[in-house]
């Protein structure tokens, strides 16, 4: 079976798919926790580096329509929001150039959808679900609260002041943040601020077509068009980092050489392939002549070791699954394990899981002593360990290995407070959902889980710093 044509791990819309429900397994924290590491504040979900200039002037617009009543503060900044992304959907209508800029823009597709039906208003009822956390503000805050442009509480911080400063200077907008009118930008900001006002007021007070929000707002904040002076603030703040990781992260990824890796690797595999192919190739190599060389090589390594065990575990589940569905969803534990396919599918699985946990130990004994590693702090240590101990319980024996695997499974659902994929009786039954009729059952030998790799690449693009390079299967359209 081809691997691009397996189901991989992608960014996921947590309002369309409920937390928990693709990670049987409960590997998917540890691995974020890991991604953390390296790229502090990074999701997989963020995409677009001019984001985080949308979120400065969000913040300030939405102060001055909340006008000190902190009710309003929240609600302004998704009114505000929505004119957004409508301003970009109508651009595109008008020009096909326009679908680059609008690529992983979150909303964009609902607001194609209201445009097209009659130039609707967008509202909470037919935009996002869970706007606040899944509209453009929302995916990119965490790396904004992370570097400084906002707060905790969404409102605009110094390094966000000095990103408005610079895209005011790009757009030719002097006096943006100015308390008076009189110059510009300060003119021009009290004007968008007024119809966020009104539409905030009235949601039936949808700007007309004629308004200049609609061209301005698209064009001074397309997301793939960054200013001279924005770009270089946005770099800026994107190689902040305390502990000098997630600067050292994107310097070297950026060099031609591993940019030379990730490319040739996009053209032959998935998602997990590429990012697999860029730590193993192109930081095994890294320096560890200082102490944030020790740290950054310890991390991949680990990394590495940690998807190629849970990797195992998981192929392990998803093969029970698998056997399970070919037995129409209901069969003993027996006949499950014992079909003809799934058979030696698990005894090769069994024989790769003890190596791998040795591997695991190995690295995790050298990464939870690094210095730096323990100041982030971003690593539940003790949830690494418990993978550790359920995988050398698996590595024991083939049943103990099914047995191990179903317990981690009823384990993390219970924690999750999440269903069984697999009840288990006298028979197994598989729950409604999460059959796999897969001609075969499915093998796990690159990396389940972003690690935001492909994600810097997307922001480095925008930014100049590398050329673009579409991604297979790291996004999807909205």
């Amino acid at each position: 079976m081809k691997f691009e044509l397996l189901p991989q791990s992608t960014p996921y819309d947590p309002a369309e798919d409920p937390p928990g429900s693709v990670d049987p397994l409960g590997t998917v924290t540890g691995a974020e926790q890991l991604a953390e590491v390296l790229l502090p504040g990074l999701t997989a979900r963020m995409w677009r580096a001019r984001l985080l200039t949308f979120a400065a002037l969000a913040a300030e617009v939405s102060r001055r329509v909340a006008a000190g009543r902190e009710d309003r503060f929240l609600d302004a900044r998704l009114a505000f929001e929505r004119l957004f992304v409508s301003a970009i959907a109508r651009q595109e209508e008008n020009d096909d150039g326009w679908r680059k800029a609008s690529r992983r823009l979150p909303g964009i597709g609902l607001a194609r959808q209201a445009l097209r039906a009659g130039d609707q208003p967008l509202e909470r009822a037919n935009f996002l679900k869970g706007q606040g956390v899944n509209g453009p503000f929302g995916v990119i805050s965490r790396l904004a609260r992370d570097i400084g442009v906002v707060d905790e509480a969404g409102e605009l911080e110094r390094a966000g002041t000095e990103l408005l400063h610079a895209w005011s200077e790009d757009q030719e907008l002097p006096g943006l943040l100015d308390d008076e009118a009189g110059r510009p930008g300060s003119d021009w900001i009290r004007k968008l601020v007024k119809q966020v006002t009104c539409y905030l007021d009235d949601g039936q007070k949808w700007p007309r077509t004629t308004w200049f929000g609609w061209v301005e707002l698209a064009a001074k904040l397309r997301p793939d068009q960054p200013g001279t002076s924005e770009r270089s603030v946005i770099k800026k703040l994107l190689s902040y980092d305390p502990l000098g990781l997630r600067d050292r992260v994107i310097r070297r990824l950026a060099e031609r050489e591993i940019f030379a890796i990730y490319r040739a690797a996009n053209a032959q595999s998935y998602r997990g392939g590429v990012e697999r192919e860029v730590f193993v190739h192109g930081f095994s190599e890294v320096t560890t002549e200082d102490e944030i060389g020790h740290t950054l090589r310890a991390a991949v390594r680990l990394i590495d070791a940690y998807e190629g065990l849970s990797g195992l575990m998981e192929s392990v589940f998803r093969g029970l699954v698998w056997g399970l569905t070919r037995n129409n969803g209901q069969a003993d534990r027996k006949t499950v394990v014992q079909d003809s396919t799934l058979r030696p599918f698990l005894t090769k699985a069994h024989s790769k899981i003890g190596p791998a946990a040795t591997r695991f130990q190995r690295r995790l004994q050298i990464f939870e002593i690094d210095t730096l590693a323990c100041r982030r702090g971003s690593v539940d240590i003790d949830r690494m360990h418990t993978l550790l101990d359920d995988s050398i319980a698996a590595s024991r024996g083939g049943e103990e290995c099914v047995a191990a695997v179903m317990d981690r499974h009823i384990r993390v659902q219970k924690e999750k407070k999440k269903g069984v994929w697999i009840e288990e009786d006298k028979e197994w039954t598989l729950m409604p959902g999460f059959g796999d009729t897969a001609d075969e059952p499915l093998w796990h030998d690159g990396y389940l889980h972003p690690y935001r790799v492909t994600n810097i690449y997307g922001m480095l693009a925008d930014l100049g710093v590398v050329s673009e390079v579409r991604a297979k299967d790291a996004e999807k359209e909205n």
